[in-house]
């Protein structure tokens, strides 16, 4: 191979891991926004407000919320039995 193509095949596999960890790095933003926003609507349920959407297309709202301190777990249960849900 001639150095040209090495160097070519070497920003193109530069390229497409940078596109994993890009979408990667996507999914878990996206993960962590859900769940400050789930929390931000548990709060305003608790504050007397009904059927709080997390975001506007949201199509479930708050209902409980799970919390296992020992267990690192804090969760926010929603309305509906739907696989989205």
């Amino acid at each position: 191979m001639t150095r040209r193509a090495v160097t070519t095949l070497i920003l193109i596999l530069i390229a497409i891991g940078t596109w994993h960890f890009g979408h990667g790095a996507w999914v878990y933003v996206k993960a962590q926004a859900a769940q400050d926003l789930l929390h931000r609507a548990w709060a305003r349920t608790m504050n007397g407000e009904r059927n709080v959407k997390p975001w506007p297309r949201a199509d479930t709202w708050p209902v409980a919320r799970l919390r296992a301190p020992y267990h690192g777990m804090d969760m926010i249960v929603l309305a509906g039995a739907s696989g989205r849900t």
